[in-house]
C-alpha cells in the first residue's frame, strides 16, 4: 500500500524537530483491516516514514548556515480506502501518529 505524502497534514511531531520538513516516503509493513463498511474499508497501519529535515531557511542553507539531513521513523495509522472506482485510488488518513523518540537523547552516556 502506498500513500502519497500530499494527503497528510501537518505532522505535530515532525514539527517539533525541524524548522521544516518533507515526508519523502510512506512504507506500510502492517495492516490489518478494522471494519468493511458500505462505502469504505478501515485499515489500521504500521511501518515508517522516511523524511528530509531541514534546520534554517531555503536561504540559511545557500548561506552555508543551515542544514538538512534524512532521517527515518516508525508512524501508525488509519487508512479508510473508499469503495469508489478505480477502487484503491481514493483514501483518507487518520491518527497518523510518528515515532520520533529516537531522535530524542535519552541522558544515558554509551561506554566507549
Amino acid at each position: 500500500m502506498s500513500v502519497k505524502s500530499g494527503q497528510l497534514q501537518t505532522v505535530n511531531e515532525l514539527d517539533e524537530i525541524a524548522t521544516h520538513y518533507c515526508i519523502d516516503h510512506v512504507v506500510v509493513e502492517v495492516a490489518e483491516v478494522v471494519d468493511i463498511g458500505p462505502s469504505d474499508l478501515t485499515v489500521n497501519v504500521a511501518g515508517y516514514v522516511e523524511v528530509a529535515l531541514q534546520y534554517g531557511s531555503s536561504s540559511d542553507l545557500k548561506n552555508d548556515i543551515g542544514t538538512s539531513m534524512s532521517d527515518s521513523f516508525p508512524f501508525t495509522g488509519t487508512v479508510s480506502i473508499l469503495f469508489k472506482r478505480p477502487l484503491g485510488k481514493s483514501a483518507k488518513v487518520s491518527h497518523f501518529k510518528v515515532d520520533t523518540s529516537s531522535w530524542y537523547d535519552d541522558g544515558v552516556c554509551e561506554p566507549e
